[in-house]
């Protein structure tokens, strides 16, 4: 497994961001038991002693062995039957006889079953997947455990100045950490009054300015306890260690409770208040929703309520205190993903009341992005300043390029350029006006399930005659600056396995309605309007889809992009090639555009997903469709023979999707919240569970 840049990576941060003593050792191929053996008995003699932690880490395959050794629990050279190996079920058991607690993490194939005897000191695991499952290595398309525990770490420590494992765990678990096992964790033993095992920065006794034993101000707290047994030695002993090196596991608990309770009755506070107190200058109550959006918003906010309210027993077991978080949490994400999308129905002094008002800062980041965007892109007064580029030598000027590299402010960037003609109608100013607007939306702050690139600026450029740029900074979690279009891939990578087609088709599909959230509308959504960039630095065949990040795909091509509000700008195309992927509406003339003008082009991507061709390419005559005249004629193709055979590359679920995308129907009897919650229903969350694995479905 070639892991050695991602050890690298987490050995660097062990040392700068916990600022520990490191040691890397690279087993060896000849006599491995015994030369692992030794080397972790002198890491114990060394690092050992009551007030120490180890933490031990391994990257490399792993797995039951069918040779020699029948040992479940082998790691091995290769991903092979055959070669060297060693069985660390026979190692492990020299680290529960030392004195200090101790911390295994494991990158490998079947890791749970590591999983051993109870010890007494504490030792945990966290293991890369469980004991009868594989994960995948740095060459495949998924993200490898040791990059997102070597993110989802910093940010731990970053955010709480502490790392657990059982933290790890649970936000490497969650889908969003872009892993295709879901980690296991498990406490192999110890005191469960002492709490968990906890990774922090270490002062640095070198530091002139590190005072010893100077106490930092603190904020007094008298703590009581009531036994209801008699205090002996052993529980003493217990309660000691508790208050003065460790927190009991519960308190991590009871703090992921009061930040969740806290964030639920925070966005209830807010629904109640977009229900019930909005006014005119009159005095007369005004609400911003039709009677059913009332209906559906109370019903949320009841479910919400009914979540927090007291439960029935008073003794809960942990299992169950954890079902309650979950449920209270997940009503609280509904009633957020409900006001998020009907923000586009508030006019922007409401926005804007909203933004002062003494709840913004509580409610769910998300929430306020979503606000602040919204604000951003009904705004009239926009960012006008050009953004100065330092353009790569090897990528100069050329007249129609589409994409050019360079660097600002020492990041690297990405600028797309869009072409204009100018006519009496589309002057320069309107044209001006709008790059400014995308330009805005980009670098407003966002989540990643918008799947955009962040933005830093635009620029205007005459050299090649008047085009405009919109500049975006490269995400750095790439493994590299090498991009294609969706559109260029599907031509020339030849077998993508359905897992990660389902990915790709499941982030397009959160894109949109992201940003249908906020009131803006695409208008070109197509193959070669997505942009994918390469898995690490080191790039191999670009045939190949390993090469490529397919699961994180990125939207571009917002040149055509428009608040829902704003104008149409004219277009007539009457050519066919490119009618294909418009909604019939618009098929060779510039109609209003609506929110299902998009969705119908969704459906049009997500076939070319789920099958890997084009559509120019599925015409059965060969002729890219040129022989098809009248639109509602194509859509009826679709949804025949070509859906038919998408559901045979794809799935019966996958279909079904692309089903309710590309049908017809009264979009316009809907309100925005309703077809929101119906791509949902009907396209997002069937797509989710065609690639998500069962038991993260469940965990989530």
């Amino acid at each position: 497994m070639d892991s050695a840049t991602e050890i690298k990576q987490l050995q660097r941060l062990f040392q700068e961001s916990f600022n520990y003593t490191t040691c890397s050792y690279q087993i060896p191929s000849t006599d491995s038991q015994a030369s692992l053996n030794f080397q972790i008995a002198s890491f114990l003699h060394a690092f050992g002693g009551p007030d120490n932690l180890l933490v031990i880490y391994y990257g490399g395959h792993g797995g039951p062995r069918t040779g020699q050794s029948k040992s479940p629990c082998t790691w091995a050279a290769r991903n092979e039957t055959e070669g060297p190996s060693l069985d660390w079920s026979l190692i492990q058991p020299s680290l529960f006889n030392a004195d200090c607690d101790v911390a295994i993490i494991l990158d490998c194939c079947y890791a749970g079953q590591a999983a051993r005897s109870i010890p007494a000191q504490t030792i945990e695991l966290l293991a890369a997947t469980d004991k009868d499952q594989w994960t995948p290595n740095s060459k495949s398309s998924w993200q490898t455990f040791t990059k997102a525990l070597i993110k989802e770490m910093g940010k731990m420590l970053e955010r709480d100045g502490v790392v657990t494992l059982r933290g790890l765990a649970k936000h490497l678990s969650a889908t969003g950490a872009g892993l295709y096992r879901q980690p296991f964790y498990i406490s192999l033993g110890g005191d469960h009054l002492a709490g968990p095992i906890k990774l922090a920065r270490l002062r640095d006794s070198r530091d002139p300015h590190a005072r010893v034993g100077e106490a930092s101000p603190a904020v007094s707290l008298q703590l009581k306890l009531s036994l209801f047994e008699p205090l002996n030695s052993e529980t003493a002993s217990s309660l000691i260690r508790w208050m003065t090196r460790d927190s009991p596991t519960s308190i991590e608990d009871i703090q992921f409770a009061d930040q969740a309770l806290t964030e639920a009755n925070e966005t209830g506070q807010l629904c109640n208040e977009l229900l019930h107190v909005h006014s005119q200058a009159d005095g007369q109550l005004l609400s911003y929703l039709s009677k059913q959006g009332q209906a559906e918003g109370i019903a949320l906010l009841s479910h919400l309520r009914s979540a927090m309210s007291s439960p029935t027993s008073p003794h809960l077991t942990d299992v169950e205190v954890m079902q309650v978080i979950k449920t209270v949490k997940q009503r609280s994400q509904d009633l957020v993903v409900f006001i998020e999308d009907t923000l586009p129905r508030l006019n922007t002094n409401s926005l804007q009341a909203l933004e002062a008002g003494e709840l913004f800062k509580a409610i769910n980041q998300d929430l306020r992005n979503h606000i602040n965007m919204r604000l951003t892109l009904i705004a009239e007064d926009m960012p006008d300043k050009e953004t100065e580029i330092a353009f790569d030598a090897t990528d100069p000027p050329r007249a129609r390029q589409r994409f050019r590299t360079g660097s600002k402010d020492g990041k690297r960037v990405l600028v797309e350029y869009f072409y204009y003609e100018e006519t009496s109608s589309n002057s320069e100013t309107s044209i001006l006006r709008q790059v400014r607007r995308i330009s805005a939306l980009h670098a407003e702050a966002k989540s990643r399930a918008f799947h955009l690139m962040q933005g830093v600026g635009f620029l205007r450029e005459s050299l090649c005659g008047i085009r405009y740029g919109i500049v975006y900074q490269i995400p750095e979690e790439t493994g590299g600056h090498l991009f294609s279009s969706l559109s260029d891939l599907i031509s020339k990578v030849n077998t993508v396995p359905l897992e990660i087609r389902m990915r790709t088709a499941y982030a397009l599909c959160e894109a949109l309605l992201n940003l249908h959230s906020i009131g803006w509308y695409h208008k070109a959504i197509k193959s070669e309007n997505i942009l994918c960039f390469v898995q690490n630095s080191e790039m191999g065949s670009e045939r190949s889809f390993t090469t490529w990040e397919l699961h994180c795909p990125y939207l571009i091509g917002f040149d055509c992009s428009r608040p829902s509000a704003t104008e149409t700008r004219s277009t007539v195309d009457f050519t066919t090639s490119n009618n294909i992927y418009r909604h019939p509406d618009r098929w060779g003339r510039a109609a209003p555009f609506q929110r299902h003008h998009d969705i119908y082009a969704l459906g049009i991507l997500l076939l070319e997903v789920g099958c890997w061709r084009l559509l120019k390419n599925m015409d059965s005559k060969g002729e890219d469709f040129e022989h098809i005249k009248h639109p509602e004629n194509l859509r009826a193709l679709l949804l025949g023979s070509i859906l038919d055979k998408t559901t045979h590359a794809a799935g019966t679920q996958f279909a079904l999707a692309i089903r309710f995308c590309l049908e017809k129907r009264q979009w316009s009897d809907l309100e925005e919240w309703q077809v929101q919650k119906m791509m949902r229903q009907r396209v997002l969350e069937p797509l989710r569970a065609c690639y998500v694995p069962t038991e993260m479905l469940a965990l989530n």
